[in-house]
């Protein structure tokens, strides 16, 4: 009986083992694939984008964040033109084959499962993309390689540097060579690659896309490459050469014949620049040019070269408001003759009067388009800041204004021995804001550091009056002892790390510079400037791992945070600050605006260089204009208009002139 129940449960098992078998078994087709590609019916694909994932790349959190933007970016105006595919060869785990969906439930659908494999080889390469390419269609195709590759070094690296081959992808100690990699490319029907994009190949994909030009249609590895793709960029500073004429500089780095003709050159240029309504002398020096002609520059040597796409990154930033619209006129009359036009500002005015659609980032992510016509101020802040806010910037009335500094013809020179401050007189008013406009390098910043003592002065009086109305000449005293009389200077130029700020320093370690000369002993006190420093991430709302994360590991806008709400907390008698929100979110702008006014409310005298003129109208009591170091007037912001500020900002200029 014992041993008829043993075989019984003998059969049993065999059975069971049998069973579990055959299900394996019979799910995997010839291949060894696990799950098998259903294609959807659907119309055909207007766009298709393969993110190859090789070695050890997994789904780390900075690779999910970039294939998020992905996914957003190109999934997010119509999911079912484009289709997003990852190809992932996750560690000790069989590599998979996913399909990406920004408006699903299930964002992420797996396709197929396979088994180990080497990422590295081409054949797997072919063999992904083979399973995309056989089952779905599509108009247009992009590929994107993450890995580590060493495009750059000797395909086994350093170790052995006698092999020369070239690899683009490393997976564990097996890699693809250059000439794998370009074999693996080829899609079906003689189509070739939009684009292709390397992740993660440090500097040698650059040399490697160099080498895959014959691949793909679209491959930009340099500036070079994207002049010949037709795409101009016109930078916030210019990239001019002072002493060549504007047509040397539209010309400079072109190929061509040794000789130039420039008689021709010139007759070519008079014709772009009447084409799209541009005045511009082209055999002028640069050195010249006024901020706006520069400018003018800069678009026309794009035109010249073909440029069918331009990038223009804050043009506004440094034009008067007569410039900024006859640049606007320029650009409506480029659209229309069919030029593409891409403009990052961050004035929500400009936008609305200017552009066609509108593109909204949050902090590194897309947010969202929307027709401009659809579009209000209200509407893209809320987009852009996640909430409604109001965008209006309280000015209270100025409640016993008192003198508290008097500036008399001061002037500075600058090491060249040009002056960049020319008899400049002014006063500052405890209880009101002042503010101070005029085109970049006007003298904004060598009169606030003057008053702060740290520039330089040729001549001239600066003094501060006390409570009991004692004055004080501050170009006599140390810039130590200017501070102490409650003078408290916040100049944010574009280098914010430069000044004020130690950038190997966390917040609380920048908050104690405050004071490092008042300690009571040995021991450094961290405790207030710690508490400081939550105080302003908690009220400027400062993103930052920690109050001790090194500020130079923060975004140049939090720094920024950081230096301004620290001067703000001085207590100072007259503060200066200059571009105080440069390169903040309209929140935190309005933010900063709050803390200003509180402080006019507390009777400090507010001294506030803007750049932009909507602001200084809405925010400040009094703006002082500067044009090429000169004042040329100071008018009530509730009377006048950006108009009048405007003439005023060039009007030195046009008196040289005459």
């Amino acid at each position: 009986m014992n041993y008829l129940l043993h075989i019984l449960l003998f059969i049993r098992y065999r059975l069971f083992l049998f069973c579990c078998c055959y299900l394996l078994f019979a799910s995997c087709d010839n291949e060894g694939y696990l799950h098998p590609i259903i294609p959807q019916q659907e119309k055909e694909t207007q766009r298709i984008l393969i993110a190859y994932l090789a070695g050890d790349n997994s789904l780390s959190p900075e690779i999910e964040q970039k294939i998020a933007a992905l996914t957003i970016g190109f999934l997010a105006t119509d999911c079912s033109q484009n289709r997003l595919f990852i190809y992932c060869d996750r560690k000790n785990t069989s590599p998979q084959l996913m399909e990406i969906s920004a408006h699903t439930a299930n964002p992420r659908q797996l396709l197929k499962t396979y088994t180990a494999q080497n990422s590295a080889s081409s054949n797997v390469m072919k063999q992904v993309l083979n399973d995309i390419l056989n089952n779905y269609s599509a108009s247009s195709y992009g590929l994107i390689l993450f890995s580590h590759g060493s495009a750059w070094l000797p395909a086994a690296g350093l170790e052995n540097p006698s092999r020369s081959t070239r690899s683009v992808c490393i997976d564990g100690e097996d890699e693809m060579e250059l000439a794998d990699f370009a074999s693996a490319l080829p899609l079906p029907n003689h189509r070739k690659w939009d684009f292709i994009l390397f992740e993660g190949c440090y500097m040698g994909s650059v040399e490697v896309a160099y080498e895959l030009k014959d691949k793909t249609e679209a491959i930009i590895a340099s500036p070079k490459d994207a002049f010949r793709y037709k795409i101009g960029m016109i930078h916030q500073h210019f990239k001019l050469v002072d002493v060549l004429t504007a047509a040397e500089n539209i010309i400079l780095g072109l190929e061509g014949k040794s000789v130039l003709d420039m008689k021709k050159v010139v007759q070519d240029i008079q014709e772009v620049t009447e084409r799209y309504g541009f005045e511009l002398d082209p055999n002028q020096k640069i050195y010249d040019m006024s901020v706006s002609q520069k400018q003018t520059v800069e678009i026309v040597k794009m035109l010249y070269r073909g440029a069918n796409i331009l990038i223009l990154d804050e043009p506004t930033a440094v034009l008067t408001p007569q410039e900024t619209e006859k640049l606007f006129t320029v650009l409506r009359n480029m659209r229309d003759q069919g030029k593409s036009i891409i403009i990052i500002t961050h004035k929500l005015n400009e936008v609305l009067a200017l552009s066609d659609r509108v593109s909204v980032l949050r902090k590194g992510k897309y947010i969202g388009t929307v027709e401009t016509k659809n579009a209000t101020a209200e509407s893209l802040t809320e987009m852009m800041v996640g909430e409604k806010i109001d965008l209006n910037i309280e000015r209270p009335d100025p409640v016993n204004p008192v003198k508290r500094l008097v500036i008399e013809n001061l002037s500075c020179v600058n090491k060249e021995g040009v002056k960049t401050l020319k008899n400049a007189s002014m006063e500052a008013y405890g209880g009101e804001i002042l503010g101070i406009a005029g085109i970049a390098g006007s003298g904004q910043k060598e009169l606030l550091e003057a008053v702060a003592g740290l520039q330089m002065t040729e001549s001239g009086s600066v003094r501060y009056i006390t409570e009991d109305g004692e004055e004080k000449e501050l170009l006599s005293m140390k810039p130590a002892d200017i501070k102490k009389l409650g003078v408290a200077l916040s100049f944010v130029p574009e280098d914010r790390l430069g000044m004020g700020l130690v950038g190997s320093m966390g917040m609380t370690g920048n908050m104690m510079l405050r004071g490092y000369n008042e300690g009571r002993g040995i021991f450094a006190n961290r405790k207030e400037p710690k508490e400081l420093a939550e105080k302003i991430v908690d009220q400027l709302q400062v993103s930052t791992p920690s109050v001790n994360t090194p500020v130079s590991r923060l975004s140049g806008g939090n720094v920024q945070k950081v230096l301004v709400g620290r001067e703000i907390s001085a207590d100072p008698t007259v503060l200066m600050v200059a571009y105080p929100v440069r390169g903040l979110d309209i929140n935190s702008s309005l933010t900063i605006y709050d803390l200003l006014n509180e402080q006019k409310k507390r009777g400090v005298a507010v001294i506030c260089v803007g750049e932009d003129l909507d602001v200084l109208l809405e925010l400040c009591d009094k703006i002082l204009v500067l044009c090429g170091g000169k004042i040329t007037g100071v008018v009530d912001a509730r009377k006048t208009t950006k108009e009048e500020i405007g003439l005023l900002m060039t009007k030195e200029e046009e008196e040289s002139e005459a």
